[in-house]
Formats: structure tokens, sequence, C-alpha cells
């Protein structure tokens, strides 16, 4: 027989308050949904949600839909850096790509 104990002594605390400042005028996920992150689940409408308001609350933050799942769900990815870096993406993504090419003089 055993017996398993956890305790929140470990539990991690993962949530960056410790890399601030933060832009105020931003909601934190837990400001946003309204409970800790790790407390429940969320559901997917609720990130989804919480990601449609990032990209468009901040300058630092785009929004890419590339899917659907099989029940019919955007499925989303989130790019968070410099804003000029988020203006000049798509350079970067076909510079990226060339890297795969086997006749790439630049490698």
């Amino acid at each position: 027989m055993s017996l398993v104990l956890t305790s929140s002594l470990f539990s991690q605390d993962y949530y960056y308050k410790k890399y601030a400042p933060f832009d105020e005028n931003i909601k934190s996920p837990e400001e946003f949904l309204g409970y800790p992150i790790g407390e429940m689940h969320t559901r997917h409408d609720l990130i989804m949600s919480y990601m449609t308001y990032l990209s468009n609350v901040s300058d630092k933050a785009d929004m890419f839909s590339y899917a659907t799942s099989y029940e019919g769900r955007k499925l989303i990815y989130l790019i968070v850096s410099s804003p000029d870096k988020i203006q000049n993406i798509e350079n970067i993504r076909n510079e990226h790509i060339s890297y795969i090419d086997p006749d790439n003089k630049k490698l």
C-alpha cells in the first residue's frame, strides 16, 4: 500500500511576475479570465478570446489561424516579438524557409 501526498509548497510559480514591469494597459490572463492560471481548465473559446485580445491591444503580438480542428475550432498561433519584427514577419518566414532548400547558396 502506498500513500501519495501532494503539497502546494512545491508548486511552480511560473507566471513571470518576477519579470515585471508589464504594460499596465494589458490584462494578465488572471485578470482576463477571472481565475489564476492552473486553478481550473480553461476552455478553448476563452483561450481564443484572450489571444485575440492580446493581438488587438498590443503591437507586440499578432495572431494567425493555420487550421481548423475536427470539431470545427479554429487553431491559431500567437507571435510575440518586437513591433519591427512583427511587421517584417513574412520576410523572416521566407528566410527561414530558404534554409531548408538544399540548393540554397547562402548556407
